[in-house]
């Protein structure tokens, strides 16, 4: 999830939980990285009822996790 989302671009819900970046487990990869104090802005997708996601830009670095065991 971290790998997707350092791209520094918005993901859509329906992307994260894709089968190619975790399925349904993606959403809680993003509660897990959050808990690991890595910063994720949410914002609702235009003219949907989805929501997008990204890695908050800190300073134009996107943070580095300290320990990653999954790379979807």
């Amino acid at each position: 999830m971290f790998t997707l989302l350092a791209d520094g671009l918005w993901h859509s819900t329906s992307t994260i939980e894709s089968p190619d970046t975790g399925g349904s487990q993606g959403t809680r990869r993003l509660r897990e990285l959050r808990a690991q104090g890595i910063v994720i802005e949410k914002r609702k997708k235009v003219g949907s009822d989805e929501y997008e996601y990204r890695l908050k830009n800190v300073h134009g670095r996107v943070p580095r996790v300290v320990a990653q065991p999954t790379l979807f």
